[in-house]
């Protein structure tokens, strides 16, 4: 029982610790779309054209970007956790051969 009870709290652990980053992305991406909405409308020549021809599709285009920074930082920590546990892993090794 105390296996079952010890497997349990790890992952209770770990959901907690992915819902907290969940919400921490969920924060960030909303200021980080509109950086990239203003940064792509500095690329455009014209923003007066630019604001004219997106008028109607401006809050899908902030969606789209508030989205992918949504998933940039999702991945950005799923890639954090994968480096520290492969170097976690070789210092293990290399600790274990001396």
């Amino acid at each position: 029982m105390k296996i079952i009870s010890a497997i349990l709290g790890f992952i209770v652990k770990i959901i907690a610790g992915s819902f907290v980053w969940l919400v921490i992305a969920l924060v960030a991406c909303f200021p980080l779309g509109l950086l990239v909405l203003k940064l792509s409308e500095g690329f455009i020549k014209s923003s007066t054209l630019f604001q004219r021809g997106i008028q109607d599709v401006d809050a899908l285009l902030y969606a789209l970007f508030t989205l992918t920074c949504f998933a940039g930082i999702v991945l950005a920590r799923v890639v954090a956790v994968s480096i520290k546990i492969l170097a976690d892993k070789k210092i293990a090794q290399r600790s274990q051969k001396s």
